[in-house]
């Protein structure tokens, strides 16, 4: 049989295990009850902005559709941009020797 002096301590320890959970869920709650607050913060903060800003929609500029022969022309402009043609330029894409044995591309290059 357990002598009563053991009973009180071993429920001293368990006392004190319990008082320690206790304070880890304590901080657990806090650190929850922290982060919705701060979402909370957030969302009614990006609410307030969006409520200020809205006026600003009837400012933006009035679009209309661009005329067939402009968007052709702008079309062929930007697919000029992407692929360029060398054809017809000072420069030869041919590497070339000059007197020191380097290999540069074109002549049309700055030395």
């Amino acid at each position: 049989m357990a002598k009563p002096h053991d009973d009180d301590h071993e429920s001293q320890k368990r006392i004190l295990e319990l008082e320690r959970e206790i304070t880890k869920l304590h901080a657990m709650i806090g650190e929850v009850a922290q982060a919705s607050a701060i979402e909370n913060v957030l969302t009614n903060g990006f609410d307030a902005l969006a409520a200020q800003l809205q006026p600003l929609r009837d400012l933006r500029p009035v679009r209309k559709e661009i005329p067939e022969q402009d968007a052709a022309a702008l079309r062929k402009t930007l697919t000029a941009l992407r692929r360029p043609s060398w054809r017809g330029s000072r420069f030869e894409l041919e590497p070339q020797n000059d007197r020191t044995g380097d290999r540069r591309l074109g002549r049309g290059l700055a030395s």
